[in-house]
């Protein structure tokens, strides 16, 4: 038997790449939801600063979706597509589209700088 075959370290380790390949942890949605951010706001050529914010952005709203996945009875295997559903489309479109969702639905006032 090598030396790393049975360390403990690769084990842990080994476990955390596959709960983060079967979706168990939405680590790999994060990343997918910012890393999609950062290309569509560099192929706009949108300032560095706009591109940091927007990817974090991206990325937080991903983390916070995730936690409807159980409650919509949404397989755990597709967060890194809803990841990168969320980078692609950009917080400001989603902000703009769950503003009017909620101005047909509830009657709300709409956001007066949401364009």
């Amino acid at each position: 038997m090598g030396y790393f075959a049975s360390t403990p370290l690769l084990d842990n380790v080994g476990e955390m790449l596959l709960g983060w390949w079967r979706g168990d942890v939405p680590v790999g949605g994060v990343i997918m939801a910012a890393a999609m951010a950062i290309l569509r706001m560099s192929y706009f050529g949108r300032r560095r600063r706009d591109i940091i914010l927007e990817s974090l952005l991206c990325a937080a709203l991903a983390l916070s979706a995730y936690s409807a996945i159980d409650y919509l009875h949404i397989p755990k295997m597709l967060t890194v597509a809803i990841g990168g559903l969320i980078g692609f489309i950009g917080v400001r479109k989603l902000r703009g589209y769950l503003s009017l969702y909620l101005d047909k639905r509830f009657g709300t006032g709409r956001d007066p700088d949401n364009k």
